[in-house]
């Protein structure tokens, strides 16, 4: 009979693949902890740099305009959304920082799982909960601003820029909810990688 010799020949080729990205030493996997870390350093500097700087902006045209109440108002949601946005990364910083205190240890199974656990907090970062109540947060401010100048000022310059922040606004939650969508199916190829491995 040929199967065994077949059985054979398979698990040769299958040993002679190459290791799969998540195959690592404890060494690489703390190199790509590391890098992970690094580029999540990098998302919370600038998500509170964006922050910052539209709350400063929204609290001047909040303080020193002249706008109608309704727009005031939108201002202010504008305003706690962002600081709900900085918030809830800062949150997810001081939670990687506090996890980080033990990630040098150098037992493969150990640091596996702590690159497992970062990979399953940015996958729930990108979704559910943590994901729709960035959403719900940021809208209403903007659709409110939209919708008034739209049904208020019709026809006029201010009108249009209504009609446009709508539109936008309704553009950019499709890009939000896809590019999430997409991140977190990315982490979540990764937690099944390193689930197979186990």
């Amino acid at each position: 009979m040929t199967i065994g010799n077949d059985s054979d020949r398979l698990r040769e080729l299958w040993q002679r693949q190459p290791d799969s990205p998540f195959s690592m030493n404890p060494d690489e996997i703390r190199k790509k902890l590391h890098q992970f870390q690094r580029k999540l350093r990098g998302r919370t500097i600038v998500v509170s740099i964006i922050c910052l700087a539209e709350t400063l902006c929204f609290a001047y045209w909040l303080i020193f305009s002249t706008q109608p109440v309704i727009i005031r108002i939108a201002f202010l949601l504008i305003i706690l959304a962002m600081n709900f946005v900085a918030g809830q990364v800062w949150l997810d910083e001081r939670d990687r920082r506090k996890a980080m205190e033990g990630v040098d240890a150098p037992v493969q199974p150990n640091c596996l799982d702590f690159y497992r656990t970062e990979l399953v907090r940015q996958r729930n970062f990108h979704r559910g909960v943590w994901f729709w109540s960035r959403m719900i947060a940021l809208l209403p401010g903007l659709l409110i601003i939209g919708a008034w100048a739209a049904i208020k000022l019709p026809g006029t310059r201010d009108g249009y820029i209504g009609d446009s922040i709508l539109v936008v606004t309704f553009i950019i939650s499709l890009v939000a909810v896809w590019l999430n969508r997409r991140m977190s199916q990315k982490y979540r190829r990764r937690i099944e990688a390193i689930d197979a491995m186990k």
